[in-house]
């Protein structure tokens, strides 16, 4: 992740806090790290708006019950962020809390930490949202990445899940099945399932990639609240074309790409990793054409239309490309490392070392195959994908594809 970046300067992490011992707290824990990060602290909202004026800020830590145990305040203090320093990576740290609070928190902070935390989560919660932020170069595309709270869903999809929920017949795994259709609602709910805010984890503590582990860990009345009192699985209401592609067939291709790559796999853990980093493996391309929709869609209609690959565009428009923008939201929302790193390379496993099978290695190949099976014209993906060859050869896999070809075929069209 462009390590020779990281030398230039020390990545600067911001605490707040209304308790001084805390403050003093995190300066003694994190004191071995002093090498790496630049920390820098401040006891209240304003205190923490002055420092952030006064100098780049990377990472925000802040609990949000400031001013007396009072939300609002850490509350306001992160909408303001988010307004005025979206590329800040925010992380909050509080005792798990109410569904309300939640929901509103789930709009405006990335990452949550539980109280009592312990030193290594912490530690590694930092080292990651620091990492992360070498995908990107550019501070306008940080900002707006930063800026996302949920990605587009689309409204025939988010209609069902409203009709579910409300459905008395309808159980947890029948709630699953309609969010795992989706790319926006599954990323949303694996962000929010991987925090400590909701105070959940999964038997082994291991980080969540199930969609299906997400929603039953959460529970029906969670999923309800989160789907039927925020905006944060609110359906775009755009024409399908409106970026210069159909996000319809966008999601048909990310779904069958996660079909294929499931099949891949024989261990359970690594097929639900590989289904859920393929279903969400072409994210970056909703976060580009979303904020950026006018540029987004000349660039798409130009890949369509010349045949050319759109992440070749995409580079000269914006600096970076979809696979580095997607890795790069869901390092910052906490997703696991598995997901983040197969969507970061899932174009060439091999620029990341990969020489063995793996889920990175799965979703690459599932992705090009479900590619194959479709229309790239109707995707508006321009040029074909197309295997990494140096990665087959170091893996060994290029005798397996006629088998994996009939396989993805026989796939297609499955409902």
């Amino acid at each position: 992740m462009r390590s020779e970046r990281v030398a230039e300067r020390r990545h600067c992490i911001l605490f707040v806090d209304d308790e001084p011992g805390m403050l003093k707290a995190f300066e003694r824990l994190l004191h071995p790290e002093r090498h790496r990060w630049e920390m820098i602290f401040a006891g209240s909202m304003s205190a923490a708006l002055d420092k952030l004026a006064e100098r780049a800020v990377d990472v925000l830590v802040t609990e949000v019950r400031l001013t007396g145990g009072r939300a609002g305040e850490g509350v306001k203090l992160l909408d303001t962020v988010k307004r005025d320093y979206p590329g800040v990576t925010r992380i909050v740290f509080t005792a798990p809390g109410d569904r309300d609070t939640a929901t509103r928190l789930a709009g405006i902070a990335h990452q949550f930490l539980a109280k009592p935390f312990d030193v290594l989560g912490l530690r590694e919660t930092l080292a990651r949202a620091c990492t992360v932020r070498e995908l990107l170069e550019r501070p306008a595309i940080r900002d707006a990445v930063g800026s996302i709270a949920a990605l587009p869903v689309l409204p025939a999809l988010y209609l069902e899940l409203q009709m579910a929920l409300r459905d008395p017949r309808a159980d947890l795994k029948k709630i699953a099945s309609v969010v795992e259709r989706d790319i926006g609602m599954s990323a949303k709910l694996l962000q929010l399932v991987n925090s400590a805010f909701f105070g959940v984890r999964s038997s082994n503590g291991a980080p969540i990639a199930s969609v299906e582990q997400a929603v039953m860990l959460l529970g029906m009345n969670t999923v309800q609240h989160l789907a039927l009192a925020s905006a944060i699985f609110a359906a775009y209401d755009v024409r399908d074309d409106f970026y210069g592609f159909s996000l319809s067939m966008l999601q048909q291709h990310a779904l069958l790409a996660a079909r294929i790559a499931t099949r891949l796999m024989t261990v359970k853990q690594d097929r639900d990793e590989a289904f859920v980093s393929a279903l969400l493996h072409d994210a970056g391309k909703l976060v580009l054409a979303n904020r950026f929709p006018d540029a987004y869609r000349r660039i798409a209609l130009q890949a369509a239309r010349e045949g050319l690959p759109l992440t070749l565009l995409e580079s000269a428009e914006f600096g970076t490309s979809h696979p580095e923008v997607g890795a790069y939201l869901f390092g910052i929302w906490g997703l696991p490392t598995v997901v983040v790193e197969a969507v970061a390379f899932h174009h060439d496993p091999s620029a990341a070392g990969r020489s063995k099978f793996d889920v990175s290695g799965a979703v690459h190949i599932a992705d090009v195959l479900a590619h194959e099976m479709t229309t790239p014209a109707n995707e508006g993906t321009g040029k074909r994908a197309v295997f990494d060859g140096a990665y087959l050869d170091a893996a060994g896999l290029v005798s397996k594809l006629p088998a994996w070809r009939l396989m993805a075929a026989g796939l297609v069209g499955e409902n």
